[in-house]
């Protein structure tokens, strides 16, 4: 299906647009049609059309202001602009407008047919690009937990060669050189440094992983690695290999922060332990 609008203020000329559309391309197009160009932006808004077949000389706003005002809010619009004026300077501005085709009135059927035809051809081409990718970033991110638990495992337990880090970096597009460790550790309740029923706590946490995963990510820009007993190790790249102080109770009041969201989130209790900064290879310094 593709939403056609026509702006013309003759009456007979979208008559005879539509006669064609409808002849040609059946139940393919829904069409609606303006006559002025503030009704045709009004419209736009409201109809959000893959394809805009625009008059330039309407009553008020002419086609080339209009089809600015509608490029700022529906970037995928495709314009073909009609005019029985062959003027160059005309021709010039929808150029830089990235307008498909430049048609002189009185229109060919067979030519207008054709136009129609290629926007077609680069609206499906668009939307099989902006599927594909979907479907591409929908596989990465079922990937993605696994790959950044095999980076936090390697640098963690030191099991793995220098080329093994560097392919999970690129991967995850990790840039830093340098980073802290965190460790969110669940239990039922808080007795000094310890936290209570470490195995039920496990089990739960698992259960909700995916939205504690997605619950660290919003205040951090971190690498997750999975539920280890009742702890979640996390991996913070950062740019600098010193942090100030400032800096530093800044990130303790964030961790506070984010310990608070997951405890109401999830009804269990977390504390976080956030190690100094140091060089990648060396993160498990950072997380003891």
């Amino acid at each position: 299906m593709y939403r056609v609008m026509l702006a013309d203020d003759e009456g007979i000329v979208i008559d005879s647009m539509k006669f064609i559309i409808e002849k040609e391309f059946g139940e393919e197009c829904e069409v609606e049609f303006a006559k002025t160009g503030r009704a045709v932006i009004e419209l736009a808004e409201r109809f959000r059309p893959d394809i805009a077949v625009m008059d330039i000389q309407m009553p008020g706003i002419n086609g080339i202001e209009a089809m600015k005002e509608i490029k700022a809010f529906s970037a995928n619009t495709v314009f073909i602009v009609m005019s029985a004026y062959d003027k160059f300077d005309y021709a010039q501005e929808a150029i830089k407008l990235g307008v498909l085709e430049y048609i002189n009135k009185p229109m060919e059927k067979t030519r207008f047919v054709q136009v129609l035809k290629k926007a077609m051809e680069l609206i499906d081409n668009k939307r099989k690009k902006r599927s594909d990718d979907l479907l591409v970033k929908e596989k990465l991110e079922s990937v993605e937990p696994i790959i950044e638990n095999g980076l936090i495992y390697n640098i963690l337990f030191q099991e793995h060669f220098e080329e093994d880090i560097d392919n999970y970096r690129t991967i995850l597009g990790v840039e830093a050189d340098h980073g802290y460790m965190m460790c969110v550790v669940c239990g039922d309740t808080q007795e000094g440094n310890h936290m209570t029923n470490a195995v039920g706590s496990s089990v739960k946490i698992s259960k909700h992983y995916t939205e504690v995963r997605a619950g660290l990510k919003e205040f951090f820009n971190c690498k997750i690695g999975t539920v280890m007993a009742n702890k979640i190790a996390v991996l913070v790249p950062y740019e600098n290999s010193t942090m100030d102080y400032n800096t530093r109770i800044d990130l303790i009041d964030k961790g506070r922060e984010m310990v608070r969201y997951l405890r109401r989130r999830f009804d269990i209790s977390f504390r976080l332990g956030i190690g100094g900064v140091k060089p990648l290879k060396e993160m498990g310094q950072s997380y003891q």
